[in-house]
């Protein structure tokens, strides 16, 4: 007994401890949005020291010094600050085209606003603006702009200084390129969108940006052609990401899932890409692109399974080429989603369908394999998740190791241990490489989930089994509707549409016939 409450007293299990301890049951308190949401909200005051009082309260500038207060005296008499955030602001353009050039300045004796005459004839900034709105000139900081407030002046004047460290334009990672472009979405909305318009020379391309996120309040741009997209679509998507009511919207991906009606389905309702000659491409036939700032992806809305087995480069080889590398990927997937459920149910059920020559060979590779062949089906594609899984987090020059201990290290190790048979194994090698077939990353990912029901399908019920999964697969997408939009367009229902389902034609249809005819 003696022992065991000397272990208590050691361990201090019997003392409270006098210091917080964060748990799972602890409650989001206040922040400091939350708290200072009546003081943004308010207009500001004619005094500059209350102005700059409640932006240093905002701000928190007692506990640091981002935030920047440089005062001054307009035209040598009147008193005036600008404010900014130090690294997200261009102190050389607010040195050179406001402080030097409002310090400068020779003010009239009579003026009827000294806002609107230090605006127009003072600040020599190119995108410049005015605001009564306390919460305007805190969203104003926030993205890197600079305010400027003038003793006994409610309006504010806002000025364009942004000016904080991103990424240049580079190649695409994810999705390479022979003959197309090469330039790829950086983390800068604004640089995103010059880069569509860069691809996109009409004057009726139109980008709306609004703020997303209670607390984050990221930019949000929705591209669109007006006039060729669809002005419900449009509107719906607009309304979607009105409804996001979360604090934080920090990349598109999660706007992609915050809009998505089908939350729990695997497949994406959107497409996820990098390349802007892309968007461009789908805008000219009328969908929606999502960008978000801070975000090198953008969403492109609506979309069939089509457009996600799709790449940049079907439209750059001839057709005869083009169609080729389509319906090799096309049959990559089918291969990856449906060959091993295939697979089982004729192994355990539908030996007939097998000549004696490979039935005796996949007896022979199983004839020490102690566990049932389709568990061992289903550790093999766990296996190969788990590499693949492993061989993405992992640094580039080590992800090939992993590659090749996973593929030949690991795979002679099970088979040389009877944990699975080398028919099995082939079968995965052919599934995985159907899988990377497919060029969408997250419609990789949602096979898996479709080729487990067939194996899992196969195994209980043979072909009989497999097919009335495969009738719950096409009919489960034949239901879903992207944005509107029947995921199987054009073949379910039966529709019109320039885009190509696994074959396209040639480039500009009936009208390059029409103009060969005519040269001709």
């Amino acid at each position: 007994m003696r022992i065991l409450q000397s272990i208590v007293s050691w361990f201090a299990f019997d003392k409270e401890k006098p210091h917080f301890v964060l748990t799972e049951k602890y409650e989001r308190t206040k922040s400091k949005k939350d708290s200072s949401d009546s003081a943004n909200q308010r207009n500001n005051s004619p005094s500059l020291t209350d102005n700059v009082n409640a932006l240093k309260k905002i701000f928190c500038s007692d506990v640091q010094n981002d935030l920047i207060v440089r005062t001054f005296r307009l035209g040598g008499r009147i008193d005036a600050a600008v404010l900014y955030i130090n690294g997200l602001s261009d102190s050389i353009a607010i040195n050179d085209f406001i402080l030097r050039d409002c310090m400068r300045a020779v003010l009239p004796k009579e003026l009827q606003s000294l806002v609107c005459y230090t605006t127009d004839n003072i600040i020599t900034i190119g995108e410049v603006k005015q605001t009564d709105m306390l919460s305007d000139a805190v969203k104003a900081i926030t993205d890197g702009m600079c305010v400027v407030f003038i003793e006994g002046e409610k309006t504010c004047i806002i000025a364009d200084t942004r000016s904080f460290p991103d990424r240049s334009v580079t190649t695409s990672e994810n999705e390479k390129s022979v003959y197309g472009p090469k330039d790829a979405f950086t983390e800068n909305i604004r640089t995103n969108v010059s880069l569509i318009r860069r691809h996109v020379h009409t004057s009726d391309l139109v980008c709306e940006m609004r703020p997303c996120g209670e607390e984050s309040n990221t930019t949000v741009g929705i591209v669109y052609r007006d006039g060729t997209a669809d002005k419900s679509l449009v509107n719906e998507i607009k309304m979607r990401i009105a409804e996001i009511k979360i604090h934080d919207v920090q990349s598109t991906g999660m706007i992609a899932q915050l809009t998505d009606k089908s939350p729990f389905s695997p497949i994406p309702q959107t497409l996820l890409t990098e390349r802007p000659d892309r968007c461009a491409s789908y805008l000219h036939e009328g969908h929606v692109v999502i960008l978000c700032d801070g975000s090198p992806m953008a969403a492109i809305a609506p979309v069939t399974l089509f457009s996600l087995l799709s790449t940049a480069e079907d439209t750059y080889a001839k057709p005869p080429v083009g169609n080729i590398m389509r319906f090799i990927r096309a049959l990559g997937a089918l291969i990856s989603v449906t060959v091993p459920g295939v697979f089982i149910a004729i192994a355990m059920y539908h030996q007939g369908f097998l000549s004696s020559e490979i039935i005796n060979t996949l007896i022979a590779s199983r004839k020490m394999v102690f566990i049932p062949i389709g568990a061992e089906l289903l550790l093999l594609l766990l296996v190969f998740q788990l590499v693949r899984e492993a061989g993405m987090r992992v640094p580039g020059s080590i992800g090939q190791a992993i590659g090749i201990i996973g593929g030949l290290v690991l795979g002679q190790a099970v088979v040389a241990a009877n944990l699975a048979s080398s028919v099995v194994l082939i079968l995965v090698a052919l599934t995985g490489l159907g899988s990377f077939c497919i060029p969408d990353y997250t419609t990789q990912l949602a096979s898996a989930y479709f080729r487990i029901l067939f194996v899992i399908a196969g195994w209980a019920g043979g072909f009989l089994g497999f097919g009335a999964a495969m009738l719950v697969f096409i009919a489960y997408l034949a239901g879903m509707k992207s944005y509107g939009v029947p995921f199987l367009t054009p073949f379910a229902p039966k529709t019109h549409t320039k885009r190509g389902g696994i074959l396209r034609g040639l480039i500009g249809g009936k009208n390059r016939e029409d103009y060969m005819q005519t040269e001709g």
